[in-house]
């Protein structure tokens, strides 16, 4: 039984505990992290999660056993200058800082051959602020029409407020921390060092590799970028 805390600790406790476990298992991880030297993959996925592509290292944090490869975008990536050709980001980057996002992107651009591209897919904040802007008698239904299956089956707000408060925070100890429209992160990719940004749409990359990969139900609230490494 104390082998499974989360099994015996009161409700109150639990997040407390997730949080904490995730943070000791960044601090284990880093401790222990070990440079990728396989030549075998050209692509990098990072917050795997559940979803593998084959060809792809999937990529995750060190508490999700399930991953081929372990890191945490937050600090530096542990992968030699010009090592991939693409990296996928599927609904990742919002769960950091902006500050912590702009570390990745620069990190991205490290590890990016020359014209490799790095996909990001995070909530688009424009599709929110612009349904909140609606009139009174739409803009609840503008929301539900955005949001994906599943997301609002523990916490259904009931407010135009209470939706963006749901998309941009989301509560727990994994929430979202940063907000994102095109301008935002155009001009954070720029700041990386990225010189040719691109908005995209779902399914459709200028690689082809990543073209199709995209979770199809969650393309109404998502915004699209890709970012080529034009330059070393």
């Amino acid at each position: 039984m104390f082998l499974r805390p989360r099994s015996w600790l009161p409700a109150r406790a639990i997040q407390i505990y997730d949080a904490h476990r995730f943070e000791l298992a960044t601090i284990w991880g880093q401790f222990w992290q070990r440079r990728y030297a396989d030549v075998g993959l050209d692509y990098l996925q990072v917050g795997s999660y559940e979803s593998r592509l084959p060809g792809f290292l999937n990529t995750d944090h060190f508490s999700n056993r399930d991953a081929d490869f372990h890191l945490d975008i937050r600090y530096p990536l542990p992968f030699a200058d010009a090592r991939w050709a693409g990296i996928f980001a599927h609904h990742i980057v919002e769960h950091v800082r902006y500050e912590e996002a702009l570390s990745f992107f620069r990190e991205a651009h490290r590890v990016l051959k020359r014209s490799g591209t790095l996909r990001i897919v995070v909530p688009d904040a424009q599709k929110f602020l612009e349904a909140y802007g609606s009139s009174e008698a739409e803009r609840i239904a503008r929301f539900l029409a955005i949001m994906p299956p599943g997301h609002l089956d523990s916490v259904r707000p009931q407010t135009a407020l209470g939706f963006v408060n749901f998309a941009f925070y989301c509560g727990g100890w994994n929430e979202h921390r940063s907000a994102w429209d095109f301008e935002t992160m155009a001009t954070a990719l720029g700041e990386a060092g990225f010189s040719r940004i691109e908005r995209a749409e779902c399914g459709q990359s200028r690689d082809t590799k990543m073209s199709g990969i995209d979770t199809a139900h969650w393309a109404e609230h998502s915004l699209y970028v890709e970012a080529v490494k034009t330059a070393d």
